[in-house]
C-alpha cells in the first residue's frame, strides 16, 4: 500500500489546525523633502509667486494588500510609495482691484462694501 501525502500536523502550534496565516496591519515609512518658494510684489497691487517641492516617500508597503517579508521588512521590502510625488510646482499670482467708487464718484455706502471686500 502507498503512503499518504505528507502531512506537517506535528509542526502546526494546535492540533486538528493546519497553517495559520499571520497578518500583522503595519509598516513603516518616511517622508523628506526640500520646498523653495519665490514670492515678488509690484507696485499696482500685483503680486506673483512660484513655489517647489523636491520629495521623496520611502515605505514597506504602500497599500493594505501589500506582502512583505515577515523577517526582514525593511530590508527586503524598502522602496518609494505608490503616492510619492518626486517633483511639485505651482505658481500663483494676487491682483488688488482698485477701489471702484472712487473713479467712478459712486455712493458712500458702495465705498464701505467695496473697501471692505477688495
Amino acid at each position: 500500500m502507498g503512503h499518504g501525502s505528507y502531512t506537517n500536523a506535528p509542526l502546526v502550534p494546535y492540533k486538528g489546525y493546519g497553517q495559520i496565516q499571520y497578518l500583522q496591519f503595519d509598516g513603516t515609512s518616511n517622508y523628506n523633502s526640500l520646498q523653495a518658494s519665490l514670492q515678488r510684489r509690484f507696485t499696482k497691487g500685483l503680486t506673483l509667486g512660484a513655489v517647489y517641492t523636491w520629495s521623496k516617500s520611502l515605505t514597506t508597503a504602500s497599500s493594505d494588500q501589500d506582502l512583505q517579508d515577515a523577517f526582514n521588512p525593511r530590508g527586503l521590502d524598502y522602496r518609494a510609495g505608490s503616492w510619492d510625488r518626486t517633483h511639485v510646482f505651482a505658481a500663483n499670482y494676487v491682483y488688488d482691484l482698485p477701489n471702484l467708487t472712487k473713479h467712478f464718484g459712486g455712493p458712500k455706502w458702495l465705498s464701505y462694501v467695496t473697501t471692505i471686500f477688495s
